[in-house]
């Protein structure tokens, strides 16, 4: 990704991967991750995951705000 390329679309294509994630969480279809390693960049990943966890934990689906997984970037 060249500098400046990160974008609002792709931190809600992140947010979006973890409320797909918490619901395949709620369907027991996957165990609840203790934690998630991204790679650091531009952060928008990483901004993204954590909105989304939150998000899913407010509304109840695969998480609690007590079983929210430690987001961690990384170079």
């Amino acid at each position: 990704m060249t500098p400046g390329g990160a974008t609002p679309e792709g931190t809600f294509g992140a947010m979006s991967a973890a409320l797909e994630l918490a619901e395949q969480v709620a369907r027991g279809e996957l165990p609840r991750p203790v934690r998630i390693v991204v790679p650091a960049g531009s952060t928008c990943t990483t901004s993204g995951l954590l909105a989304g966890l939150r998000v899913a934990a407010h509304l109840g689906v695969g998480f609690t705000p007590q079983t929210v997984p430690l987001v961690t970037a990384v170079r």
